[in-house]
């Protein structure tokens, strides 16, 4: 019997961030990250690296706060579990009761 193939725990990827201008990250903004996942236009990989340079922005304020608190749940899939079609959809009805920008 041969082994069966497992995919890498874990992984990093140098993050550059150029902060010199502040940037508001809004509920409309997440979501239309959302959605470029739903369709195809970025994969997995790219969310998770877009939620991990603004989550570590000095000059990145989300509004509202809870912004902040769902685009966490697209990084880190060793604690958040991995980014799929279900948990986008759940994200984005999380997102449904905020207000779409400031």
């Amino acid at each position: 019997m041969g082994t069966v193939p497992t995919a890498p725990l874990g992984g990093s990827i140098p993050i550059y961030l150029h902060e010199d201008q502040p940037l508001a990250v809004t509920a409309a903004d997440v979501r239309m990250l959302l959605h470029a996942y739903l369709t195809g236009d970025l994969s997995v990989s790219i969310v998770g690296y877009v939620a991990d340079a603004l989550g570590l922005s000095n000059h990145v304020e989300f509004v509202p706060l809870e912004v902040q608190d769902v685009l966490e749940c697209t990084t880190d899939p060793e604690v958040n579990g991995p980014l799929n079609e279900t948990m986008a959809w759940a994200l984005l009805k999380d997102l449904a009761g905020l207000p779409p920008q400031a």
